[in-house]
């Protein structure tokens, strides 16, 4: 029998529906075996995909252990998506103008950014302060292509 630990490390689980059953002993729970009258019908959200049939104790306690585990490993990343994408442009044009690179910016600059936000070690305060750093070099970038444009 696989833990509920085990089971959200798999990947992150949401409960898709619960069944009810007639009665009780018509269906066992797939993790431990217990005869069921509610199914919580979870399914893992990585791939491969799985749909597990379990009962009303292991479902909430796989669906509250698997939010707390995901949420914790993927929350550096998404609340800082926005500022992944900006540094996304910035690499690009790192790429693609090297020569256009404004008097404050150095090239792999970019790359630095994105490797602080994945160690996720960041405070909200920090990342605000990388925000605003990293859209200012965003500005500085851009207008220098646009003065490059123009003249």
């Amino acid at each position: 029998m696989l833990t509920i630990r085990a089971m959200a490390a798999m990947g992150p689980w949401i409960l898709t529906h619960i069944d009810v059953l007639r009665r009780r002993g018509d269906e066992q729970c797939q993790r431990c075996g217990e005869n069921l009258r509610y199914v919580w019908v979870m399914e893992k959200q990585t791939e491969p995909k799985e749909v597990w049939r379990i009962g009303s104790t292991c479902g909430p306690t796989l669906e509250l252990v698997s939010e707390e585990m995901w949420n914790k490993l993927i929350k550096p990343f998404t609340t800082s998506i926005d500022l992944l994408l900006d540094l996304e442009h910035l690499a690009k044009w790192e790429l693609e103008y090297p020569a256009l690179l404004p008097r404050s910016y150095e090239l792999g600059w970019a790359e630095k950014q994105r490797a602080i936000i994945a160690a996720g070690d960041l405070t909200a305060h920090q990342r605000m302060v990388l925000g605003h750093h990293i859209r200012a070099k965003e500005k500085a970038y851009r207008l220098s292509l646009r003065r490059h444009a123009a003249g």
